[in-house]
């Protein structure tokens, strides 16, 4: 997709929690956000840095605290 046929991604969700029976259930559209990652290389050199942080390695995201989020609610620490 080039970046003149991009579409905003508001009002759209990357994660879903919803529950099923006696069951809840996530399903989540990106694992990325999930993991902790370095990006280097091309990319990295061309934003003048030697890595780019990705996902749990974001300081300004709060992927950390989602899946901590996630986790106590599927096992009902939040109700």
């Amino acid at each position: 997709m080039l970046a003149r046929d991009a579409v905003p991604a508001k009002g759209r969700a990357q994660v879903v929690a919803f529950t099923f029976g006696h069951e809840r259930i996530v399903v989540a559209g990106d694992a990325a956000m999930f993991g902790a990652q370095f990006a280097v290389g091309p990319d990295a050199k061309r934003m003048k840095k030697d890595a780019l942080r990705l996902g749990m390695n974001r300081p300004d995201l709060d992927n950390q605290e989602l899946a901590l989020n996630i986790a106590r609610w599927l096992v009902g620490a939040l109700d």
